[in-house]
């Protein structure tokens, strides 16, 4: 359950009743440090930051929050104050812990409620009162605070164990904690009937509060839409839920809380899962329950997905000024969602996103310290990175600020098949995916895009696309918009034969959308069936191209969308690597062809004796890997003298490019290798010929083996030329984001040397979480001033700039 904001009453009461308590009145021990300023990053409690936990945080307000620590059978509670700092810690001798016990803590104007096995009830006076006739025996229940100081509990356990709807309150007459049953754990207060499932939550319901102190029973296995109202009584009997409106979405361990203006609002993706319909995991839906309707609002940037062992459900909060706030997910981020007065929905049209946690805190717990600053508390995370290793408690906080729309740091360019577009000093980049273990293989995608100024640094968050893609492609149509195409998972275990996930592949679209930049604002064109499965290569104005599957080069007329086939290969390629290097001039690069090939005349063209005919081929049996490249000039500009079709790099069979680079003046660079790796070669392409040469491998450059790659970026101090580069290290694709870290990255610069010889230089060394978006200088020798930064070591093109 989540806390809604209390009204100003019952908070006043709240603070003055449990003050006392924490400040360790008649306690035997007492323990204090300072915690963190806003904004410092990671806290860890005083104590070691592998403590187990008994309980979630329980955030106070917005300066207090609460962290229960197991210490073997031992329970110990921690205060911790975000104003002015500190930590106090009070042991509960009383309350004696079993293995892998959880409870549920609610705060109320009767004191602290500790819900669990055996349940206790922490005095304003410091007493403590538990039950001594009988356990109760919940285990980190759904549990909802009541107007009249008592707790409402939903079940057993959050884990469906069955149970009913119960009150813990305080007996009158004998001062102690009684139990009281308020009927079936049902939507409707009777029971499934023979055969059916439908009524009876098995687990995964969530309830909040309303103001006008009923309560909101919705979601759960088994009953993912169903949403009733419950209003408890202080008289016998039981307390039967009157059924309203169904939600949108399926809600199977959800988020809730209520706004200030009595709505309530819900997100979380169904079981906590990462994949599934887009529409659906990054859903937000909001209830107003005196119109009894339901309404959706803008969907999430990321999934707050929150599959792990361990974890249950995100978290939700509300700041002072009415923004929203989404954690507690497997991203290591808060998403917020800005109020408007203009709108229908009282909320803005998009979500930001802050903040960048040394790890997740999945299933943890937002509080809204300020409508300046959030903090994210407690929660699991799988430290070790990999399988067999989750999940942990994380026995600290973080404090973010909120209120500095423009950052210094890229959140786009953390993400593996990021889109990036370049035109000067900016920089558009969106989409993207991340992978990392939890009890499970987890792959996400982002909606998020932003704009980076080279010139000053600052990072502008853009409207969230309107699709949502693991891999996309991006270009600047002019100085005002940029086209970017989304990519379908080309498996079922990723975006490329390297990846092996082992994990389920959400949709990913292969929409298109145009960002407008004076504007700021998306058109949504949807997937366009024709230019579906091709890679975008270029815009210009009012057209895009495309490679298609086979090697063609497709023009999508953008006003039109139509689209049709300007140039064609002498051969079929699948899987090809292209660049238009000109507006009339395409570079085709490897691939599969078919093994066997036989030259076809053109008759029309041969019957003129002064024309030059293009080399035209038929391909028949097994595709196999090819080492050669093409070039195509088309159009009405076309120049017959820049068509070309190499030789294969190599007679050898079974041979393939591992990495590819096409500069602008068409000439190849790439890395061939045997089928398994252990023989291979660094070559290019003789300039104006269909012949090959050797370039002399980087001194001390490892074996390709899927972590190398061939690069380019457009020289700063001539826009005219390109920079080659050969990195080493796997960071455009890895098996888990949380292992970037411990990839060590190198990069070296090719050099032209007298004649037609060159030599390779190290210019970098950094590891791969740094690469991709923390800028790095370059080994190179300082130029009027200015010398060489770079980032985005895992995109096709780098992004590399001169600075001061």
């Amino acid at each position: 359950m989540q806390n809604i904001p209390f009204t100003e009453r019952l908070q006043k009461t709240l603070f003055t009743c449990l003050l006392p308590l924490l400040l360790c009145s008649g306690m035997s021990v007492c323990w204090v440090a300072s915690a963190e300023s806003p904004g410092a990053g990671t806290s860890s409690l005083p104590l070691d930051p592998s403590w187990r936990t008994f309980a979630r945080p329980l955030a106070l307000g917005n300066q207090e929050m609460l962290f229960f620590q197991r210490e073997g059978d031992q329970a110990v509670l921690w205060r911790v104050k975000w104003l002015g700092g500190g930590s106090i810690a009070t042991p509960l001798p009383e309350l004696k812990l079993g293995d892998k016990e959880r409870y549920t803590a609610i705060s109320t104007a009767a004191g602290l409620w500790l819900v669990g096995k055996r349940t206790m009830l922490i005095r304003p006076n410091g007493q403590r009162l538990q039950l001594t006739t009988f356990e109760t025996g919940y285990d980190e229940p759904i549990a909802s605070a009541l107007d009249d100081g008592s707790v409402a509990v939903f079940g057993m356990s959050q884990g469906g164990t069955g149970g009913g709807i119960d009150q813990l309150r305080i007996n009158p007459v004998s001062g102690q904690i009684e139990r009281v049953a308020r009927g079936l754990l049902s939507y409707d207060g009777r029971p499934n009937q023979s055969g059916q499932t439908y009524r009876q939550p098995a687990y995964g319901h969530n309830v909040t509060w309303l103001l006008d102190g009923r309560l909101l029973l919705l979601g759960g296995d088994r009953t993912p839409q169903l949403a009733s109202i419950i209003a408890p009584k202080s008289e016998a009997g039981n307390w039967v839920p009157q059924p309203v409106a169904g939600m949108p979405h399926p809600r199977v361990g959800s988020a809730v809380i209520t706004l200030t203006d009595g709505r309530v609002v819900v997100t979380g993706p169904e079981r906590l899962r990462c994949y599934g319909d887009p529409a659906q995991v990054r859903s937000v839906d909001i209830y107003d329950p005196v119109r009894n309707s339901w309404a959706s609002l803008p969907p999430l940037p990321f999934a707050p997905c929150s599959d792990a062992y361990g974890a249950d459900r995100p978290a939700l909060a509300v700041t002072p000024d009415g923004t929203l706030v989404v954690g507690g997910h497997l991203e290591a981020h808060v998403m917020l969602l800005r109020p408007d007065k203009n709108s229908a929905s009282g909320f803005a049209s998009d979500w930001l996103v802050f903040g960048d946690f040394d790890q997740p805190r999945i299933g943890g717990v937002v509080q809204a310290v300020s409508s300046k600053e959030v903090a994210v508390a407690g929660g699991v995370s799988n430290r070790e990175g990999r399988f067999g290793s989750c999940c942990y408690a994380v026995a600290s906080f973080d404090r973010v600020a909120i209120d500095d729309k423009e950052g210094r740091q890229s959140r786009a360019l953390t993400y593996a098949g990021v889109g990036v577009a370049r035109r000067g000093n900016l920089i558009f980049a969106a989409a993207g995916r991340r992978f990392d273990t939890t009890s499970t293989g987890q792959l996400r995608y982002s909606a998020y895009a932003e704009l980076i100024d080279l010139r000053t640094g600052r990072i502008r968050q853009l409207p969230n696309m309107p699709f949502v893609s693991g891999a996309a492609a991006a270009v600047w149509l002019d100085d005002d918009q940029v086209l970017v195409k989304g990519t379908g998972a080309s498996n079922d275990r990723g975006f490329s034969p390297n990846e092996n996930l082992s994990s389920h592949v959400p949709p990913s679209s292969a929409a298109l959308a145009v960002f407008n930049v004076k504007r700021n604002a998306w058109v949504d064109m949807a997937t366009l069936e024709s230019v579906s499965n091709s890679k975008l290569l270029a815009g210009v104005a009012n057209d895009a191209y495309f490679l298609d599957a086979v090697g063609s080069l497709q023009r999508l007329n953008l006003k039109t969308r139509q689209a049709d086939t300007v140039a064609r290969p002498a051969l079929e390629r699948s899987g090809a690597t292209g660049r238009l290097v000109a507006v009339n001039q395409l570079v085709v690069v490897g691939g599969q062809t078919p093994g066997e090939r036989i030259s076809e005349i053109d008759a029309q063209c041969a019957a003129d004796p002064l024309a030059d005919c293009p080399d035209r081929y038929v391909g028949f049996g097994q595709l196999a890997p090819t080492t050669d490249y093409e070039s195509l000039s088309f159009g009405a500009q076309a120049d017959p003298t820049k068509n070309l079709l190499s030789q294969s790099a190599t007679r050898q069979a079974q041979v393939q490019a591992v990495a590819t680079a096409i500069r602008r003046d068409a000439r190849v660079t790439m890395v061939i290798s045997d089928a398994e790796f252990t023989a291979q070669r660094l070559v290019r392409s003789v300039s104006g010929s269909r012949l090959w040469q050797s370039m002399p491998a980087p001194n001390g450059a490892k074996l390709c083996k899927g972590d190398c790659a061939l690069l380019l970026a457009t020289d700063p101090r001539d826009e005219n030329k390109e920079l080659l580069f050969f990195r080493q290290g796997g960071i455009d694709s890895v098996y888990s984001d949380s292992t970037l870290a411990s990839v060590e990255v190198n990069v070296w610069l090719w050099t032209e040397s007298t004649g037609d010889l060159g030599q390779w230089q190290l210019v970098l060394k950094t590891d791969g979480k740094s690469a991709r978006a923390v800028p790095k200088a370059l080994n190179l020798p300082v130029v009027n001033g200015a010398r060489l930064m770079s980032m985005g070591w895992h995109l096709d093109m780098p992004i590399v700039w001169a600075a001061p």
